[in-house]
């Protein structure tokens, strides 16, 4: 249904090695001037945010954000969700990297925003993927405290098949040392990946 978009070889070869387009030097904030993800409304950071309707999400907010769909930053694949995420078999599965994300703080993504958005040939219901319709992943720093009382990090997606309440799934986020992104990346790889902050990804368990 979806056709997948070349880009250079140099660009999808470091994708596919594993994130590895981020590198080793800060860069200069005139990089991350060319294009900011707008923070969300601030109604949706001083309430409970899975209460968000999903017509008022998009509207106030998922409609302002650019995504990439040009493949090598997004990802299209077979995709069996009923098997953890297996890849080579279930519906083909697009996922769009926001194209602001890579240059977020850890302090922004921890606010709230989103990171890519996913459409699925065949409705998964429990993520409220759909063809018809984008459904969006969204990150915070807002689930349940650790053994040590702070919060952790989530995985939220905004989907109209999710009757107006967003789903919630546990997540990893992963820190890469002395590393920065160029560029937003959005993968399947056995689990939903993206990047997600300046040196960072975020892993959807």
């Amino acid at each position: 249904m979806y056709g997948k978009r070349w880009v250079g070889l140099a660009v999808l070869a470091l994708v596919l090695a594993g994130g590895r387009i981020a590198r080793s030097q800060e860069l200069p904030e005139s990089v991350y001037a060319k294009y900011a993800t707008r923070q969300p409304p601030k109604r949706f950071l001083d309430r409970d945010v899975t209460r968000i309707p999903f017509r008022s999400f998009v509207q106030e907010y998922a409609d302002s954000l650019k995504f990439d769909g040009v493949y090598g930053a997004a990802d299209s694949q077979h995709v069996d969700f009923r098997r953890g995420g297996r890849i080579g078999s279930g519906p083909w599965a697009v996922i769009e990297p926001e194209e602001g994300a890579w240059a977020l703080d850890s302090n922004q993504l921890a606010e709230g925003r989103v990171i890519a958005r996913i459409k699925t040939d065949s409705t998964v219901d429990s993520l409220g993927y759909n063809s018809r319709e984008w459904t969006y992943w969204w990150v915070d720093k807002r689930g349940p405290a650790d053994s040590s009382g702070q919060p952790t990090w989530r995985a939220l997606f905004f989907s109209r098949l999710l009757e107006n309440r967003a789903k919630v799934s546990k997540m990893q986020h992963h820190g890469y040392h002395g590393h920065y992104w160029r560029q937003s990346v959005a993968r399947w790889k056995g689990s939903q990946w993206g990047s997600c902050d300046r040196a960072s990804c975020c892993i959807k368990e």
